[in-house]
Order: C-alpha cells, then structure tokens, then sequence
C-alpha cells in the first residue's frame, strides 16, 4: 500500500510546475517508490529471481528493451531524470500521468530483470558493486566538471568516440569505488572519520608495488 502511495505521488508531483530540479526536490519523489522497494525487500527475494525460467525472461526483458531504445534514440530521454514538471517535456498534460506510469513499470521491469542475472559468486567487480554508492554520488561533480569544458561537437557526436567514452567511464568506475577515494569520503557520505594511515598505505602499494 505505501509503495502504491509514493508511485501515485511520483506520478501527479508532475502537474506541480514550482516541483522541479530545485534542491533535486522532483527527483527525491519520484524516484522515492525505488528507495521504499528496496527498504521492504529482503533476501530471500533475490534468490527466487534465480529461476531458470526468470532468468530466461529477463534476458528477452533486456534484450528486447536494449533494442528499442537502440531503435528510437529521438526518444526524450529526460523523463528518464524524473527532475522536470510535465510543463517542460514534450507532451501532452492529459496524459502526461500514463507516460511516468509507463516509466514506472519499464524501469521496475528491467530492474528486476537485471537482478535475476547477477551473478551470486565473488567476481572481480564484485567489490566495484559493493560500493557503487560512492559511484553514484561522486560522478556527478565530475559530469560537471566535463561539461564546462570546451570540447568540439564533432568530438561528442563520433559514433567512434563511443568507445573512448566507455573506457573512461570504466575508469571512472574503478577509480570512484576505489579504497583512496572511499576512506577520503567517508566523513561526507558515512559520517566516518577519515584514517589517513590507511589512506597513505594504500596509496604506497598501488604507486610503489
């Protein structure tokens, strides 16, 4: 019932034009149904997502959902930020709600079906995932950074230039769940006090081994 609530609240917050980007005041509530599921979901959830036959779905899920957003790349794709009232996107008021609704059941759908093919043994991006909470955080300010910067149009819209993205963004990855940057940013995202003995012991080993 409360999770019906927030998904009803997420869907009329857009009618509201003075609930926008402001202090990410939009996004907090719209993406807020995603944070409840989360909080009400336990572990043995997850294991039943490991079916065969879920499995199996949710490769077709992903697959099929890939190729239409690979089809239709006009696409707005600034619903996906949930940050704007429906005023400023490109469609019309009435129905605007069935729109997010969509959104809704689209990301839920393929949510779900990403979580039935994570794997349940130790990889070697396991730890990357244990802590892509630092990800998520920090790659905003970098973003930022980039887009500041004066990079030719030409630059940006080489389909070649996809490539060289992707290993930045993979080191960006790495880089942010990495043991410097987390002990450096505990104090801001934990609340934890910065042991910068571990901070200088890891910093020798990767320059030095």
């Amino acid at each position: 019932m409360a999770i019906l609530f927030t998904i009803t609240i997420g869907i009329l917050v857009g009618y509201f034009d003075f609930i926008d980007g402001t202090l990410s005041l939009s996004r907090t509530i719209v993406f807020f149904p995603f944070f409840l599921i989360g909080y009400f979901l336990q572990r043995e959830h997850f294991f039943q997502l490991k079916r065969k036959s879920i499995m199996i779905s949710s490769s077709f899920v992903l697959l099929v959902t890939f190729i239409l957003f690979f089809k239709f790349p006009t696409w707005d794709y600034e619903w996906l930020f949930g940050s704007k009232p429906y005023s400023e996107l490109d469609t019309a008021m009435a129905l605007a709600w069935l729109k997010r609704l969509y959104i809704y059941g689209i990301s839920l759908l393929t949510v779900f079906s990403f979580w039935a093919l994570v794997p349940t043994k130790n990889h070697l991006y396991t730890n990357i995932g244990r802590y892509t909470l630092y990800i998520y955080l920090l790659h905003g300010f970098i973003i930022q950074f980039v887009r500041q910067l004066d990079i030719p149009k030409w630059f940006v819209d080489n389909h070649q230039s996809i490539i060289l993205f992707l290993i930045i963004s993979l080191l960006l990855t790495y880089i942010l769940s990495s043991k410097i940057v987390r002990t450096l940013m505990q104090p801001i995202i934990e609340l934890k006090a910065v042991n910068w003995r571990i901070v200088l012991k890891s910093f020798n080993r990767r320059m030095f081994s």
